[in-house]
Order: C-alpha cells, then structure tokens, then sequence
C-alpha cells in the first residue's frame, strides 16, 4: 500500500481511499451508564467529507471509538473512490500516541511555542521525527514535513 501526505482540501484529493480521523467529543460522564451518549467529530474542517460522513454519524454507526472503522464507497462530494473513516477515541486525550496507534508507521511532527529542551523533556514513549517551534513559517513547515518524511523512511524509523 502506498501511502502519501496531501495538504490540499480532502474532497478534492484524487485518491482510492481517504483516511480521516474521527473522534468523540463527548464528556466523560464518569456514572457507569452503558447508554453514554457519543459526539462524533470528522478530524477535518472540510464539508464534503463531513456531509459524507453524516448519515454514519446520524445513524450511530460511527462514534469516534478508538480503531473503529467505517468504509463508504463512492462517497458522494469527494473525488476519492473511498472514504475510510478511523476512530481516535476521546478527543480530550487524541494526540500523537492516538494517531500512532492508528497509522503506527506515520511520522510526527510536534509544533509548540516552548523550547524544544523543555518540551522533549520527561517520558516520552515516542518521540516525534522532527521538533516545529512556533511561530514558523509555511517553508518551513514544508521543510519539516519533508524531514519527518525521509527520516520515517529511513531503516530504524517509524
């Protein structure tokens, strides 16, 4: 399987399966009831691939859990053959970790407006390919995004 990083518009992308996030945004309710309610949320700002995903939604067929899975063939508004939506679990605790459990080959860049001593600082279970500090600009975003790339490519990466 090929995989490749596209920072365009999702619905737009030419591809014959889609990849989006999807996590629950509901509050923890912490009382045992099996019927807590769910708050899907598609992990993009695109509105072709949220109106794709919305009757999963509506239906309770997709509610963010973590690794759970839904396959739409042909979603209508997009031009990929495919949209695969993954669960990301709770979107309080969604980060890096989470993602990696749901494409563990895919590289990470951490963005922060700390230091990068400070911010690498403590246990990390995985460390990012590459550390963003913030603000940056758009090549060097590009520039990271490249880094991670190779570096996850290359033998003993991610």
């Amino acid at each position: 399987m090929k995989t490749t990083l596209n920072t365009g518009i999702p619905s737009q992308i030419e591809t014959e399966c889609l990849v989006v996030a999807v996590t629950d945004a509901a509050e923890n309710n912490n009382s045992g009831d099996k019927s807590e309610k769910h708050s899907p949320q598609i992990q993009t700002d695109d509105r072709a691939v949220q109106d794709a995903a919305a009757d999963l939604i509506a239906s309770g067929e997709v509610t963010g859990k973590m690794l759970e899975i839904a396959l739409l063939h042909k979603p209508q508004g997009l031009n990929a053959k495919r949209l695969l939506l993954i669960g990301g679990g709770k979107a309080t605790s969604f980060s890096s970790a989470a993602l990696r459990k749901l494409a563990p080959g895919l590289p990470v860049i951490l963005c922060s407006g700390y230091d990068q001593a400070q911010v690498m600082a403590g246990d990390h279970p995985e460390l990012p390919q590459v550390f963003l500090s913030k603000p940056y600009q758009l090549q060097t975003l590009r520039d990271a995004i490249s880094r991670a790339l190779v570096q996850a490519n290359q033998p003993g990466g991610s």
